[in-house]
């Protein structure tokens, strides 16, 4: 088993580039691997309303996922190809319109995420991640008496950079 942590760039899904933070329990076999994870992703504004009001929603997401896929060992590093899916909920936030409300809606996406870890110590690997997923219900967020609405978009990407301590038997042991 391992614990991981992750600071993410996320790209796509929600407005414009933002920064994400992660965290999860692994199960590592010898050529698989599964993985429980949760992330958050920080706030982020679009605009929203009539086109001349400067109306924004910050919207936010928190998801929980699962993944699961091979293990390739390439020398010092390993190659982890998974598929996944995550469900969760957005939050949107109001900013600059006539009354403040905070709107929650669904989340959920599938997709491919890969992972190249590189084992500094039986115990510890330090890795990039990525992902790619399409985001399967979307969350919309509008105002009630019409204008502009924002709809988080159709694909989500993140890159990451993680560590992961190894728990139980010893790596070396294995092999």
């Amino acid at each position: 088993a391992a614990l991981l942590a992750e600071a993410s760039l996320g790209m796509g899904g929600l407005p414009r580039v933002g920064l994400g933070l992660g965290g999860g329990v692994a199960v590592l076999r010898p050529r698989w691997r599964g993985e429980l994870v949760g992330r958050y992703w920080t706030p982020r504004e679009a605009a929203i309303g009539p086109a001349q009001d400067d109306a924004r929603v910050a919207v936010a997401a928190g998801t929980i996922g699962a993944h699961a896929g091979p293990v390739w060992r390439l020398g010092p590093v390993e190659l982890v190809a998974m598929a996944g899916v995550h469900a969760g909920v957005a939050v949107g936030r109001g900013r600059g319109v006539a009354v403040t409300r905070v709107s929650r809606r669904p989340w959920l996406a599938a997709g491919l995420h890969l992972a190249l870890l590189w084992p500094l110590h039986p115990r510890v690997a330090l890795g990039l991640r990525g992902a790619l997923e399409g985001v399967v219900v979307r969350p919309r967020f509008e105002l009630r008496h019409g204008g502009r609405r924002y709809t988080v978009a159709p694909v989500a990407g993140a890159l990451a950079a993680a560590i992961e301590i190894r728990l139980g038997p010893s790596a070396e042991k294995k092999r």
